[in-house]
């Protein structure tokens, strides 16, 4: 809560190392970090994304945001609403959904 952010390119490096899944919790980011307000995932790479005209961008190869296997956030913080998401492959998200 103190505003620092995780080495999490180096994260998935590790990851992408042992063969091990990553899991991004943008609870407290969603709505105030990146061009779009996807999150610190897509902060990290905040010149890349802030070239796309949608307010919805796709995920782009090699980015922190593509290199990610889920992605969770909430409804109920900077959106003022209520419930949440998770966001990945389909199959990702159809396996946790099960």
């Amino acid at each position: 809560m103190c505003g620092s952010i995780a080495p999490i390119e180096k994260i998935c490096d590790l990851a992408d190392k042992y063969g091990a899944i990553t899991f991004l919790d943008e609870v407290h980011a969603v709505g105030m970090y990146g061009p779009h307000g996807a999150g610190v995932a897509e902060h990290l790479n905040y010149d890349i994304y802030a070239s796309q005209d949608t307010p919805n961008p796709a995920s782009i190869k090699g980015t922190v945001m593509d290199r990610v296997d889920i992605i969770t956030g909430t409804l109920g913080k900077a959106y003022g609403c209520v419930g949440g998401y998770i966001a990945g492959s389909a199959a990702m998200v159809d396996t946790v959904a099960a």
